[in-house]
Order: C-alpha cells, then structure tokens, then sequence
C-alpha cells in the first residue's frame, strides 16, 4: 500500500488508533475517512449542469433557471425576474440518500447581488412544493408546505437596503410524531455575519445527526442546534430555494455546494 502503514481508503476506526480523542480527528475525518463517509463536491466547472442525473431544477414562470457561468471557481446562476408571485427557483438532488441515521450533511457558498426582498431555504426536505411556493409557509409559528420531514435553514428579507433581515434561522419538523413537531430558532442579529451582503459570498453548513440538527452561518463558531428535531431514519434530499417579493430580479450564485453521509458498510 504504497509504503504505508495505514489501509486504504482510511477509516475513523484506523483514526481513533493512531490518534485517540484528539480534536486534529474530528477535523480530518471527513476530509480523509472514505471508508467511512461518502462526501461530494460540486464546483461547477463543467460545460452545463445535468439536469439528467445529479440535479433536479425549477424556474417560475419569468425566472431564468440555473446555468453554468464563466468564471473562475465555477458558479452557476439563478435569475428570479420581476413578478413576484412567479420569482423562484429551486435545484435538489432527485433521491432521497440522506438520512440522520446516516449522519447526513449539506454545505452552501452562495451570493445575490440583491439581498432585499429575498427568501432563501437550504438543507434537507422529503419533498419540496411547487415551484412558486416556500417550504416555509409561515415563518413565525412554524406550518410547512409539502415537506414534512425538514431540516433547513431559512434566510427571509422583505425589508429595506438598511433593515436587518426579518428571520435568519434554524427550521426542522417531524414527520413521525403522532402530532407533527416544529422547533425553530429565529434571529434578527447574531453577530459574526450570520445574514448575507448583497454581491458578498456567504457559508451555510447543515448537519442531520441522529435525531439532532446542527447549522453553522458564515463566520460563527457555534452551531445553531435542535435537539429530537427529525426522524433519524426518513430520507430526505438536499435543496435550494429562492424566493422574490419584490418587483427587483436578483442573480443568486452557487460557488459550491458539499454533500455527505456516512457509508451503510
């Protein structure tokens, strides 16, 4: 094995041999563990999205859907349009592989030039509504639409240039309870750059651990956190959601975009 005294691919119980409990684990097994975790990049820089195999994707009616760009990094850009009622967008990947028993996580480097009258959704949903409509249906006293088993985070901005954004949040429920659970965490400033900057690249990371859910925004250290949130066995897919509420069209960029989970075997 090329003169090593580790196994290929490595796995986290080689780790925990060699390294113990030492923090330096926790950051490189996701890098490094493929015996363990099935862990996906997707950059972008290729000749046009498919459409056919890796990504399901919609557009409102005058929403111009998402499209490789030219530019360094690899990005590809949704354009909301002017009507408000059909500016949407929404790209996800069409099985449902992702799982909390799996441990199951999604990472998002995104940018608008516009950031008012924007909603954002990311994360994990059983199945997404249709095109023009959120996954959050009320925001304040959590209802969903379609989607019943949800881990996601939610950007909302119906404000002015100098507002702080109406809801920057951790949203989950629960589709097995007997009565549908909803918890939710909402912020308006949190420090640290939890909400986006119009033209400026911002970081969302959201994890599905067992029944747990966990969301790192931009530069915080902390993770927003949910305790007994989903169901660790129902499957879900990564998303991600635009919504327009105003009459200005935005370009909303995706730089990259992380997908893991955890192996059967």
């Amino acid at each position: 094995m090329l003169g090593n005294t580790n196994p290929f691919p490595l796995s986290v119980r080689n780790m925990d041999q060699r390294l113990g409990n030492a923090r330096i684990k926790d950051l490189i097994a996701m890098k490094v563990a493929d015996r363990d975790y099935s862990v996906d990049k997707y950059d972008f820089n290729i000749k046009a999205l498919d459409t056919t195999n890796v990504w399901t994707v919609a557009a409102g009616g005058t929403a111009t859907t998402w499209a490789v760009r030219a530019e360094a990094g690899g990005w590809i850009r949704g354009v909301t349009g002017t009507t408000t009622a059909c500016a949407a967008l929404q790209i996800y990947q069409p099985q449902k592989y992702w799982t909390g028993t799996a441990i199951a996580g999604a990472a998002f480097l995104w940018r608008s030039d516009v950031v008012q009258g924007l909603t954002i959704e990311m994360g994990f949903v059983d199945a997404l509504p249709a095109i023009n409509t959120t996954v959050i249906n009320n925001a304040t006293t959590p209802t969903f639409n379609t989607s019943v088993d949800v881990a996601m985070v939610l950007y909302q901005h119906s404000g002015n240039a100098t507002a702080a954004p109406d809801r920057v949040g951790l949203y989950a429920a629960n589709s097995s309870a007997a009565t549908t659970q909803k918890s939710v965490i909402t912020i308006s400033t949190l420090g640290d750059k939890p909400g986006p900057a119009a033209a400026t690249e911002h970081f969302v990371a959201i994890e599905v651990n067992g029944t747990g859910v966990y969301a790192f925004l931009g530069d915080r250290v902390e993770p927003l956190q949910l305790s007994a949130a989903v169901t660790a066995a129902n499957g879900m897919v990564p998303f991600f959601a635009v919504k327009g509420s105003n009459s200005t069209s935005k370009n909303v960029d995706l730089d990259t975009v992380w997908t893991w989970s955890g192996r059967l075997g």
